[in-house]
């Protein structure tokens, strides 16, 4: 089912504690992680790069979470960023081509990547082998075009979209923005529900007004105490409002939940379930292309074997935050904050110098782990 709201209330009588005793792990994390690296990691610095960091995952999340609402998979996203990063540099570096114009036939290169996904899924092979072979033709790709090395620098216009950030006090202006527009929202709903005897349901609304009031004050103490919001953290949430929306409130995003939900009764009741699970490939491919920009301009360049287990990562973020391998249920906003988990043990880890190789194994258990949540939640419901 669509989540309301902001994916925060389970059900009309209850608060999701599911979701709420994730965000007491992420809590007790980062300030485990804040004891060992000795105050690095809640510095407003980091924090600001942890969030930077967060934003190529958080778009590639958003994506994986309508695909696997749909009942699907898709393993080639990590590929398709570096196809994507390639391209744009290529384009930027060996044919001078401007940074709109690149990112626009990236873009393009994108859409054509859903397309790809999607037409095999809708003519029967399973998502999951459609997208194996695609992995395998986007990295085979990449390497073809880039002819295995690295390729740099970018525009200085490309590098802003991955590296640059809005002004500390334009910042604390859209955070003050955006709080008074939530204020004004949560307002209306509040006097649309005036009537209602259930004191549950009054209190669900002063709770998610409280977490954001604290949200936004957190937000704004990091961005006025570093350089203000990185670019990439804007597009992502830009993108993922642009999700919600689609998700929440517009027929498109009740079909998807449908079909993921039942396939069979959604059939029978007329939706067109080969064109819905087609257009969320079609998306898929777009964002991963955003994913493939966002990390060719952090990086200021690309090669080849870039993207690597981007698509775990992806899938990891979207499960955490809730999404069910059977599909039918998942969450925008709950990608978002699997996105931010994911990042946050990736930098603490990285502050405290573990190996990689350790850092592979931490999360392969937390794949597990999410998944085996949602298992246990559905055999005691």
């Amino acid at each position: 089912m669509a989540p309301k709201g902001f994916g925060l209330i389970k059900s009309r009588s209850s608060i999701n504690l599911q979701f709420f005793m994730k965000i007491m792990v992420l809590i007790v994390c980062a300030l485990g992680f804040e004891v060992f690296t000795k105050g690095i990691f809640l510095s407003p610095r980091n924090i600001t790069l942890l969030l930077r960091q967060t934003a190529i995952n958080g778009v590639l999340a958003t994506g994986m979470v309508f695909v696997i609402v749909s009942g699907n998979i898709d393993l080639s996203i990590g590929s398709g960023v570096a196809l994507s990063g390639a391209t744009l540099a290529i384009l930027e570096t060996w044919h001078r081509w401007s940074t709109t114009q690149a990112v626009i036939v990236v873009i393009c290169i994108g859409l054509l990547m859903g397309v790809f996904n999607g037409f095999w899924t809708v003519r029967g092979v399973p998502s999951f082998v459609a997208t194996l072979g695609s992995m395998l033709i986007l990295r085979g790709l990449a390497l073809i075009f880039t002819k295995g090395i690295s390729i740099a620098p970018l525009n200085v216009s490309t590098k802003m979209i991955g590296q640059g950030f809005i002004g500390k006090t334009a910042s604390m202006i859209i955070f003050i923005a955006i709080y008074v527009i939530y204020l004004a929202f949560w307002i209306y709903r509040k006097r649309m529900a005036r009537g209602n005897e259930k004191l549950e349901t009054k209190k669900k609304p002063l709770i998610q007004l409280a977490l954001f009031t604290l949200l936004i004050l957190v937000m704004i103490y990091v961005v006025y105490g570093y350089k203000g919001i990185p670019i990439p953290v804007l597009l992502m949430i830009a993108l993922m409002l642009v999700m919600w929306f689609v998700a929440r409130y517009t027929a498109f995003g009740r079909y998807i939940y449908a079909v993921g939900g039942n396939m069979q009764a959604s059939r029978y009741s007329g939706i067109n379930v080969q064109a819905v699970t087609f257009f969320v490939f079609l998306i898929m491919g777009g964002l991963t292309s955003v994913g493939g920009i966002l990390l060719s301009a952090r990086l200021d360049g690309a090669m080849p074997v870039m993207g690597y287990f981007m698509e775990l990562d992806a899938i990891a973020a979207a499960f955490i935050g809730g999404c069910s391998m059977s599909g039918g249920v998942g969450s925008i906003w709950g990608a978002l904050f699997g996105a931010l988990f994911m990042a946050t043990l990736d930098n603490g880890m990285s502050l405290m110098n573990i190996s990689s190789f350790v850092q592979y194994v931490v999360k392969g258990i937390i794949i597990i782990l999410a998944v085996f949540s949602d298992v246990s939640t559905k055999s005691r419901a």
